[in-house]
């Protein structure tokens, strides 16, 4: 049992509410800690303490903004602000405590998932979407790693988690930012853009959820490379690990990886697409072990690079015409 964090900023009412226990997790930025309300030990919480020092304006803003959105948000797959408090260097947010851990840990352990778990975290990531883009919000940042899980059971539900790239705008948007591999085309082409650019995430994470690793990746590392295949919007479905998925799972993320924005399919549609209301089957066919394997080792070294990044236009712009 952890010890509680004595000391904590004078008129902090989460400090007052809550006790402090372990560390969950650690960012850059950020320390995720799980916290047990005082009045009744079985409330256990999140709360994500998030440094302000050395942060400019305009990412301090970002971090608020966070607040902000996440304040109007009431759904069942995207996490709980329960309470926030904002200090000159810190700002703190009491959210639901998901022990389930990442979606992406979970593609690892299990190495694939059946095409009916797919479709199922599929759905309650789309049923987010089509909550959050029917109010405006486009979240930027879509990603296994902002993924996670209620509980480690069969029944888990997934919530869509880190909104500090998020924005709210009926306008369309024109800062580029996301992270590499999962980041649309429209983005990188420096056109502004829209919620499209969540569909466009979510295809990746579809296509990642039925073979273990991701349609863009460039064994070099080489960022440049990348983009050029994401601009084109050039993958494939080799044989190898494709051969048992169903063909209505491959058109429907066909119809998320579409380049051309208007193009793609809403969250809204593919909520009543049959591989999400009925067809996706139970099991997956006879995959070999070296198979397997291979997917472990790629979805571990394709995933795990996918650190985030806002990236600065100038830098961007360098990259891609370079």
């Amino acid at each position: 049992m952890g010890a509680c964090l004595g000391g904590g900023p004078e008129g902090n009412p989460i400090f007052k509410k809550y006790e402090l226990h372990e560390k969950l997790g650690s960012g850059t930025f950020a320390t995720v800690r799980r916290v047990v309300q005082k009045s009744d030990q079985s409330i256990q919480k999140a709360l994500k303490i998030t440094s302000l020092r050395n942060l400019k304006d305009e990412e301090v803003e970002a971090l608020k903004n966070e607040v902000v959105i996440l304040g109007k948000c009431s759904h069942a797959n995207v996490v709980k602000l329960h309470e926030s408090f904002i200090t000159a260097d810190k700002i703190y947010m009491v959210q639901d405590l998901l022990s389930g851990g990442e979606l992406f840990d979970r593609i690892i352990e299990q190495t694939f998932f059946s095409e009916k778990e797919a479709a199922k975290v599929v759905s309650q990531i789309a049923s987010a979407l089509e909550y959050l883009h029917e109010r405006d919000i486009v979240h930027r940042d879509l990603k296994p790693e902002n993924l996670l899980l209620t509980d480690k059971s069969e029944n888990y539900s997934v919530k869509i988690i880190d909104f500090g790239l998020a924005k709210q705008s009926k306008d369309l948007m024109s800062m580029p930012c996301g992270t590499p591999g999962y980041v649309a085309p429209e983005i990188l082409k420096r056109r502004k853009y829209h919620k499209e650019v969540d569909i466009w995430s979510l295809g990746v994470i579809t296509y990642i959820l039925l073979c273990g690793f991701p349609p863009f990746h460039d064994d070099g590392n080489n960022l440049k490379n990348l983009y050029k295949q994401i601009r084109a919007g050039k993958y494939s479905f080799p044989k190898k690990y494709w051969a048992n998925i169903s063909k209505e799972a491959i058109l429907l993320i066909k119809k998320m990886l579409q380049v051309k924005p208007r193009n793609r399919i809403s969250a809204s549609k593919l909520l009543n697409d049959k591989w999400i209301k009925s067809t996706a089957p139970q099991i997956t066919g006879n995959i070999d072990g070296l198979g397997s394997s291979l997917r472990k080792t790629r979805a571990i070294t394709k995933l795990r690079k996918g650190v985030r990044i806002i990236m600065a236009l100038q830098k961007l712009s360098k990259l891609l015409d370079g």
